[in-house]
């Protein structure tokens, strides 16, 4: 099965291909540096390239519709993966006026997992709460908790306590600006978790 850098490639080389043969075909003076009889094929091969290219142009826009359409997850419930039209029917038609602030985390890790890894479970987590309630917007996973770099264990980006809470009150009051009535923020672990936790004491 072809991906997209397949189709690259080979419209790639049919344009070099193209390209080369209309510079071999004869001129004004009719001189060709091909043998007798083959440049007056020499059109007929272009216009198959020409029709080749059109082919893969076509399977690579499909293909990149295709990836487009995989990466969203249906039912959509994630903030990032709507347009502003879809949000908004989302809160005032279909009810969901929840939206859920899920805050990972990128953190040193290893050798097993991965930086990101409480990303990765908060936006799996988030979307499965939202599944379960059915009204619920999932927003972006907040990427940084509270937390401090080091170089002996280099994968760490953190914020102060002060700055995180800043991040959540905001986002907080965007969303409902945006016109979700209840937001609610957690956390997967202790520098997120307790971060979000004096957020909605503030609230």
């Amino acid at each position: 099965m072809f991906v997209v850098s397949d189709h690259l490639a080979i419209l790639t080389l049919l344009l070099k291909i193209r390209h080369l043969f209309y510079r071999l075909t004869p001129g004004p003076s009719g001189r060709s540096p091909f043998p007798l009889g083959i440049s007056a094929r020499l059109p007929n091969f272009a216009d198959i390239i020409v029709a080749i290219m059109k082919l893969h142009i076509l399977l690579l826009t499909a293909s990149a519709a295709y990836l487009g359409a995989q990466s969203v997850r249906q039912p959509n419930v994630e903030f990032d993966m709507m347009t502003w039209v879809e949000v908004k029917r989302a809160i005032h038609e279909e009810g969901k006026i929840n939206v859920i602030v899920y805050n990972g985390g990128t953190e040193q890790r290893g050798p097993q997992n991965v930086n990101g890894g409480h990303n990765l479970m908060a936006r799996e987590t988030a979307r499965a709460i939202a599944m379960k309630l059915g009204n619920v917007i999932v927003a972006p996973v907040m990427p940084f908790s509270v937390n401090e770099a080091s170089a002996d264990l280099p994968g760490t980006i953190g914020l102060t306590g002060e700055l995180f809470a800043a991040v959540n009150e905001q986002v907080t009051e965007q969303l409902i600006k945006s016109g979700f009535k209840n937001v609610f923020l957690m956390g997967d672990h202790g520098g997120g978790a307790e971060g979000a936790q004096q957020d909605r004491k503030e609230a």
